[in-house]
């Protein structure tokens, strides 16, 4: 089995950050490489630079790390899937009469956003995924279904469908709007 690297080693490699301390895209970016593990975030929270522990063995470990450092944000294994998402009660709201089934992943994160517009105002700006590439690839064209009622942070994991290889991060882009994104790790 393939070991991690060490984060100390990783953050020197893989930072870009001038200072100390990382933004929490680059830190939880970080980790994925260091651990080689599937990671998904929401960052819409500024919450100022946080540091990786050297000294951390486990994912969970680093993870809770970081959320000792912000009140901002928390973390979760949600069917199956690491995310990593801000504390505010919006993520959990329940969004039901959802009819997405068998549709192409890109389809379905459209559709998705336009129902989480009408339902959650807060989040009306929320862009959905951009297709960089082939949009026949399997990141975009692989077939996922959502739950008809189900949090919104278990929704955005469901547009995962089985696929272990992937995972979304919704980040504002540099017009500073937030964006639903998929990433292959």
């Amino acid at each position: 089995m393939k070991q991690p690297r060490t984060l100390v080693k990783t953050y020197a490699q893989n930072s870009s950050a001038g200072g100390p301390g990382l933004t929490i895209p680059q830190a939880v970016r970080t980790l994925r490489r260091t651990f080689l593990r599937s990671i998904n975030f929401v960052t819409l929270v500024s919450s100022g630079a946080v540091e990786l522990p050297p000294s951390a063995t486990s994912l969970e470990a680093a993870l809770d790390s970081l959320i000792q450092q912000t009140d901002d944000y928390r973390w979760a294994i949600i069917r199956g899937h690491y995310v990593f998402y801000p504390t505010e009660p919006i993520w959990d709201e329940v969004i039901s009469g959802v009819v997405i089934t068998s549709s192409p992943r890109i389809d379905a994160a459209t559709e998705y956003i336009e129902l989480v517009h009408d339902l959650l105002p807060p989040l009306s700006n929320l862009q959905p995924p951009v297709i960089l590439g082939n949009p026949g690839a399997m990141l975009y064209a692989e077939r996922v279904s959502l739950s008809n009622a189900a949090p919104l942070v278990e929704h955005l994991v469901e547009l995962l469908g089985t696929n272990v290889t992937l995972a979304f991060a919704i980040e504002p882009a540099l017009s500073g709007v937030p964006v639903l994104n998929f990433e292959r790790i």
